[in-house]
């Protein structure tokens, strides 16, 4: 405690809540300050730093704050790199989906039976029905990087382009969809011999 001026009242040792009177002098007010030694804001400072960052390795939940992620963007992280960030979150979602996917289909079993209970002959065929719960990946993908990828190993003949467009999950009927593609290939091949042949 540094103390400007002449101090008429201090607190004892022990005294809690004491009125500090000081008395300036020359005509200037008395004020009292406190000293704090600037390595203790820097070790508060730390302190706090640490535990915010043991809460995240804790709950295996990633920094994604505005700061964070720019560092991350700024210095050229790769999206490889950002995906790992998330494989802690990753891996403890894995783990829920089965306790969820257990509880969909005993839902959708009772689903099941109440609509065969109500028309047992128009509704027997239900029984059969089990239909496939898919958890899709939470993470976003970088799709320039995903069709760069794919279609590298569909040139290099290691993947067929069935499996391609299956992979890359936009198209919900493939078989159709490649039957379009054939189809708007050979218009192109006809209207190109058309024109070369003017």
């Amino acid at each position: 405690m540094v103390v400007e001026g002449e101090a008429e009242s201090l607190p004892s040792k022990g005294e809690v809540a004491k009125v500090i009177q000081v008395k300036g002098s020359e005509n200037q007010r008395g004020s009292i300050s406190f000293a704090q030694p600037e390595a203790m804001v820097e070790s508060k400072k730390l302190e706090f730093e640490k535990l915010k960052q043991e809460q995240f390795d804790i709950t295996n939940t990633p920094d994604i704050s505005f700061n964070t992620m720019s560092q991350l963007m700024s210095n050229g992280t790769s999206g490889i790199a950002l995906r790992l960030l998330f494989m802690g979150p990753q891996m403890k979602g894995n783990k829920a989906q089965k306790r969820l996917h257990e509880m969909l289909i005993r839902r959708i079993n009772v689903m099941k039976k109440m609509l065969i209970s109500f028309s047992q002959l128009e509704l027997a065929d239900m029984v059969n029905v089990n239909p496939a719960i898919n958890f899709k990946d939470a993470l976003p993908v970088n799709k320039p990087e995903l069709i760069s990828n794919i279609t590298s190993l569909v040139n290099a003949k290691l993947l067929s382009r069935k499996t391609a467009m299956t992979m890359m999950g936009d198209v919900s009927d493939v078989e159709a969809e490649l039957q379009q593609i054939l189809e708007e290939t050979k218009q192109d091949r006809e209207y190109k011999s058309q024109n070369d042949n003017q």
